[in-house]
């Protein structure tokens, strides 16, 4: 929705090209996770396996793995690229709600997108740290995101998503820290929940990106 058209009593959460921008994150973490996991040179169980393994170096039975690994780190690059122009956008324009602290998380998401292509066979607790961060910013801006379109989404919709959101993470961090063989599961789920919300979060609001338009767009000129 133009800037002229916006209703004023609903401040603005993000601007449009934000809102692709965050579309478009949601896109490129799945499709590269997918095609890492078509090129991995051994067999990998989404259940059994972590997604780390994809950006490893070797599989783990010993198999070099350079496709999936180049395929993985330049799914992170991407959205480590893209988070950085959000962060960008959030701290140079006016009027956006928490946009120093958003554009914070952004820049801290975008660290942890360039940390997390470290291989974790190379260096665990590099990788884990890229990997935990960005975990951590998408969370808070998840957060932040549900809690200002609050207002123009019914109560059922938010506490669905910040119910999602929250149990996925926390159910992740809580068995990756007890180290229980149900944490790769948990992953997924994490994975899953943060994807979803972000893409709600940058869709929902009156001011947000409107996929649908998009992908019809996209078949008009097919």
């Amino acid at each position: 929705m133009p800037s002229d058209q916006r209703q004023p009593d609903r401040l603005p959460s993000y601007d449009e090209s934000i809102s692709r921008l965050l579309f478009a994150i949601c896109l490129i973490i799945p499709v590269t996770l997918i095609l890492a996991v078509i090129f991995y040179r051994d067999s990998f169980h989404l259940l059994g396996n972590a997604f780390s393994e994809l950006g490893e170096i070797r599989t783990h039975s010993g198999n070099p793995n350079p496709v999936a690994r180049l395929i993985f780190s330049a799914g992170f690059i991407a959205s480590g690229a893209a988070m950085l122009v959000v962060s960008w956008r959030f701290a140079r324009t006016q009027g956006l709600r928490n946009r120093f602290l958003k554009s914070a998380l952004a820049l801290f998401a975008t660290a942890g997108f360039f940390i997390g292509i470290t291989p974790n066979d190379l260096s665990h607790f590099w990788h884990s740290v890229g990997m935990g961060t960005v975990v951590g910013s998408i969370f808070f801006l998840g957060l932040i995101f549900l809690l200002e379109i609050k207002p123009t989404i019914s109560t059922f919709v938010f506490w669905w998503n910040l119910s999602v959101l929250s149990a996925s993470v926390l159910l992740y961090a809580t068995l990756w820290f007890l180290d229980s063989d149900l944490k790769q599961m948990a992953q997924k789920a994490c994975v899953i929940g943060l994807l979803l919300v972000m893409e709600r979060a940058g869709t929902l609001a009156p001011e947000g990106f409107e996929w649908r338009t998009a992908l019809g767009t996209l078949r008009k000129n097919n």
